[in-house]
Order: structure tokens, then sequence, then C-alpha cells
């Protein structure tokens, strides 16, 4: 009987050990963390398991396809935009049914502020056709050569192998690959000189990170016979512009037409008996500013023709030729415009004033040594544009009214005294006045 007892007693510890293996359920998923960008999205999430589990504590803008289920198996998570700037998060707890085991997953949105990312213009950016890389900050904020990114995340670019494309701000590595951070200036250089007939062009892409945001710009460089103008503004006695030029124009030539005409009308006689030359784009190492006397009526309109010339003075395809209209305003007196005055050179002291009009907000002046004034360029011009200049120690600027500037020298050689007025609606004049000239 001792012996019966026994056997039932064992098998019974047996039975419940059996029990206890069998109804034990494994749960793991694969996933710890799930995110989410901030516009929404779907995740999946994968649960191994051998018994049955559920799903608990699930968020209010999350949905998941199964809220339980047996042995493995996916869920889908879908996630709505989060209308917040902050980010926001979340868990999801999953656990076997029996109580013996369970998993918690973390689940995180960002804001709408940690992952947009904004270029500060989507216009199409124009680069000369020599290649050139060692270019300063300053040398390329001159000549527009940059745009301006908004971010307060990380975010990667994506641009051709042709350009070379630098950031002003913080950069960090992600997975071997240097990303930037937040806000900044990207600084844009062709590091290939291009010489195909015409512009190539392409878009540079930002991307945050997280995917959930992009920005982009076009960019284009110019065919190795091609003149591209920007930076235009309308002087006193004619008109001044920037260029750049295609790999083979060594220097431009120009041509001012009254009237609307177009460039099928144009011929090389035209350019040749009429136009105006200018240096141009040497090695790629600054763009070209042609200034133009030319006597502008108020109230017409006018055409202006430039042409690329290659060091063999052979001149571009007409069909290459950069060609722009504009109207001359109707009372001149509406934008801002300075005159020089008074001047007069004593006890090795340069004098002159300046008398600004009623729409003037501000004005600078500086001393230039030219040998006249028709060879304003790229080194002299305007301080508006950023524009590099050459002169005697630095520039003068005052707000609006009339002022008298001095300058200690000796005036053994040419020099230009420069006046550029500035205006609300950023209209400018460029008032020049050639010393030696004048005390003739």
């Amino acid at each position: 009987m001792k012996k019966l007892n026994y056997l039932l007693a064992m098998l019974a510890l047996c039975v419940l050990y059996g029990c206890s293996e069998d109804d034990t359920t494994s749960l793991s998923v694969v996933q710890n963390t799930v995110t989410f960008p901030y516009k929404g999205g779907v995740q999946t999430i994968t649960i191994s398991s051998n018994g049955q589990w559920a799903i608990s504590q699930i968020p209010g803008w999350l949905f998941v396809s199964a809220v339980n289920g047996m042995g493995d198996g996916e869920v889908v998570l879908t996630a709505e935009a989060n209308p917040n700037n902050d980010n926001r998060q979340g868990q999801l707890v999953i656990y076997s049914t029996d109580g013996g085991s369970q998993q918690v997953i973390a689940i995180q949105q960002v804001g709408t502020h940690a992952s947009l990312i904004q270029v500060s213009s989507a216009e199409e950016k124009v680069f000369g056709g020599r290649a050139k890389i060692d270019y300063t900050a300053k040398e390329l904020e001159a000549v527009g050569d940059f745009v301006g990114v908004t971010s307060d995340t990380e975010w990667e670019i994506d641009a051709p192998s042709w350009t070379t494309i630098s950031f002003s701000g913080e950069t960090t590595v992600r997975n071997g690959k240097t990303v930037c951070v937040g806000s900044g200036k990207l600084y844009l250089m062709m590091n290939e000189t291009y010489i195909g007939e015409d512009s190539r062009r392409a878009i540079v892409r930002l991307k945050t990170v997280s995917g959930e945001s992009e920005a982009s710009f076009p960019i284009c460089q110019l065919g190795k016979d091609e003149v591209f103008g920007y930076n235009r503004f309308d002087c006193v006695s004619g008109y001044a512009c920037s260029y750049k030029v295609g790999a083979n124009v060594e220097y431009i030539m120009s041509l001012v037409v009254e009237g609307k005409m177009e460039a099928t009308s144009l011929t090389y006689e035209h350019i040749t008996k009429y136009g105006v030359a200018t240096n141009a784009c040497y090695d790629g190492e600054y763009t070209p500013v042609q200034f133009l006397d030319t006597t502008m009526q108020p109230d017409k309109d006018y055409t202006v023709f430039t042409i690329g010339v290659d060091a063999n003075k052979y001149f571009a395809p007409l069909s290459k030729v950069y060609r722009y209209e504009f109207r001359s305003i109707t009372k001149a007196e509406l934008r801002p415009s300075v005159e020089i005055k008074d001047v007069k050179y004593e006890n090795g002291k340069l004098q002159w004033t300046v008398c600004p009009n009623d729409y003037t907000l501000f004005y600078e002046t500086t001393l230039i040594e030219l040998a006249s004034v028709r060879d304003l360029t790229y080194n002299y011009l305007s301080l508006y544009y950023g524009w590099m200049y050459k002169n005697y120690g630095g520039y003068f600027q005052s707000s609006d009214i009339e002022q008298v500037f001095s300058f200690e020298m000796e005036l053994n050689e040419d020099v230009v005294i420069l006046a550029i007025p500035h205006g609300a609606t950023n209209k400018t004049s460029a008032t020049a006045v050639y010393v030696t000239d004048f005390f003739n």
C-alpha cells in the first residue's frame, strides 16, 4: 500500500511538471523602438511566440492591425500625422495571456518643427563653365553662389558629381556618412570644366535623415560659348550687369538698343559696330561686371544683347546671345539718387560732398583708382550686391543726410569718387566723379 501511494505521488509530480513546461508561453519582438515621421506612416513589428498574446496601452494616435493573436505573427502600426511642434511618445505592451512573459516597445513620433528643411531660394543657380573649387565663402557670397538652409534636424545632400558643395554649419557622421545638422549656408562650386555646347542641368536635393521632409533647387553650368547676366541695375548714366560665362569665353561684348528687338534681328555687324567689350572670366577667377555709358530716357523700352568672344577673338554663335529687355522708370526722381559736389583738394586731403534725394535711405561712397569710369568692373562697382571693390582703406557710409567726406592722400594718380544710394524699392543709381578730369 505504501508503495502504491509513493507511485501515485511521483505520477502527480510528473503531471504537474509536464503542465508547467507546456503551458509557459515564450514571447519576443524584433524591434524595441519604432519611430514615425511627423506626417505619420506605417511600420510593422514582428512577434515570436508559442502561445496566445495580446497588446495593451495603445496610444490614441496609433492604430494596430491586431490587438491579440496566437503564435508567430506581424502587426501593422499606423500613426496619424502629428499636428504639434513637439515630439510625442507612447508604448505598446505585448504580453502572453497566461501572464508568463511581457515585452515593451517604445513608440515615438517627431514633431513638425523637428523634421522640416527649407531653402532660401528654389530658383535655378547658374554657374560658369570653368572649374574652380578654391573660392572663399566671402567670394561665393559676393556672386550669389550659395543657398541658405533652415532646419533643426539632421539632413543629407544629393548632388551631381560635377559639383562641390560645402556647409557652413555643423556636421556629424551617421552610418559612415557625413550629414549636416541644423541651419546654415550651402556654398556651391563646379569641380569640372564643362565644354558641352548647351548648358547642363541637375537638381540638388536635401533630405532629412528621418526621410520625412525634402527641399531642392535646380543648378545649371553654362555651355562653352554661353553668357548669363544677373544682378542687373540701372545707373544714372547707363546700366550695369554681372555676367557668368562659358569655358571658351575670354571676354564679352554688349549692345544696348533703344526699343524692343528680338535676337533673330541681331547681326555681327550690329555688335562690332556698336558693342562695348569687357574683360570676362579668366580661369573662372571672378565674375565680370559690365558698366555701359548709355543715356536712357524715362519711360522707354531698351534691349541689351551680350555675346561671348573666345581667345582667338571669334564670336560665339548668335544663338548663344544673352538677351534681356527692360523699361526705364516713368519718373526718375522716384528712385534714390545722389549728387557729388564741392570736390576740392587742399593740404594733402581730398574732400567731397554727397547730397542724397528724398528717396535715399542711405548711401555708400568710396574712392577708386581707375583709368576711366568706363573701366568699372567686378572689383570696383557695387557694395550693394556685395561685389568686391578696391579703394583707399575702406568705404564711407552715411544715413540719408548731406555729408562732407575727406581722405588724406597724394593726388598723383587717376581717382574716381563713387557714391551708391539705396532706397526702399531696391532701386540703385551709381554716381561717379573722375577726380583728375574734374581738376583739369
